[in-house]
């Protein structure tokens, strides 16, 4: 399989925003982090319904060309320097995960 061939790579997090000030300077490192690996957000924090399970009240979904990328940008001393921004702002559940090869 080559690059091109290989399956997206997504970032799926579920966050209840706790302090929004706080939180807003995370989103806006955490943006410029992700557009450095290429990643594109899909969703955020839009009209949503939960007909089943336990969510969160935001959801974001990021898409990045490759699963490597999006472990890549998760792990960039810039995104980490974003989330430590986000301690104490939020509670947050995030997903790493390959998209289909199909």
């Amino acid at each position: 399989m080559t690059e091109q061939d290989a399956p997206k790579g997504y970032w799926v997090g579920h966050v209840d925003v706790l302090e929004p000030v706080a939180y807003n300077a995370y989103a806006r490192a955490a943006r410029l982090a992700v557009k450095s690996y290429g990643g594109r957000y899909l969703v955020r924090a839009g009209q949503s319904a939960s007909p089943e399970g336990v969510w969160r009240a935001r959801a974001v979904v990021i898409e990045f060309d490759s699963y490597q990328q999006a472990l890549d940008c998760y792990h960039s001393p810039a995104y980490q320097a974003a989330k430590a921004l986000r301690a104490g702002a939020s509670e947050a559940d995030l997903l790493i995960i390959a998209g289909s090869a199909e």
